[in-house]
């Protein structure tokens, strides 16, 4: 089990990827496609049909409450899912693990929509933002410039990939520089030390169980 090999490692946080069955009900799961293709799992199906299915290595899926009932802070990514299914993952969420989500799990989202639909709720769920090439416009010049009024309620920006990372970004960020969390790919020994060389602490690395260093 990746999770808990992590902590037996030193890894602060583990982020996961969220989806949501027919029947309303969250699991662990990259995106739609990667399981149809490799499970031959639809949206049509609910959870029952889902506690039926198992990956080629035995493993059946996991629930999302039976992970929170044994894992403590993970940053659960929401961004592949529609805009109905986040809301529907969120408003499960704050239903049965209020207390998780607002102490120790992350809720990463990639738009604004979905930042102000969890401010509605309750301002103090713990929020991760995920900048990456779509939703920053290709980098474009003035993308952290329109996004600063949001900065303070976001606990931690998930910057996608790493090598667009330099000591410009780290000044426009300002005093939520700290919040930043860089992406590197897999081995990437000189990307890591150039991100602590920057002055980053924390690092979140891409399909951590290839990392051999």
């Amino acid at each position: 089990d990746i999770l808990f090999y992590s902590k037996t490692v030193g890894i602060s946080y583990v982020e996961v990827d969220v989806l949501i069955s027919n029947d309303s009900i969250p699991f662990v799961g990259h995106d739609w496609k990667y399981l149809e293709k490799k499970l031959q799992i639809t949206k049509s199906y609910d959870s029952t049909h889902l506690a039926e299915t198992y990956y080629k290595d035995g493993q059946n899926i996991t629930f999302l409450s039976t992970l929170l009932k044994k894992h403590q802070f993970l940053i659960l990514d929401l961004i592949h899912n529609t805009a109905k299914d986040q809301k529907k993952i969120i408003n499960y969420l704050y239903k049965k693990f209020p207390k998780v989500i607002l102490s120790n799990v992350y809720l990463q989202i990639d738009n604004i929509r979905m930042y102000k639909y969890i401010e509605s709720i309750n301002p103090k769920i713990l929020m991760s933002y995920n900048y990456r090439t779509k939703n920053t416009r290709y980098w474009r010049k003035n993308w952290i410039l329109q996004m600063k009024p949001y900065f303070d309620n976001v606990d931690m920006f998930v910057i996608n990939p790493s090598a667009r990372i330099g000591r410009k970004m780290i000044r426009d960020f300002g005093e939520h520089a700290h919040k930043i969390i860089p992406v590197i790919y897999k081995n990437n020994i000189q990307e890591i030390q150039r991100m602590v060389d920057l002055g980053f602490q924390f690092l979140m690395i891409d399909d951590v169980i290839t990392i051999t260093n």
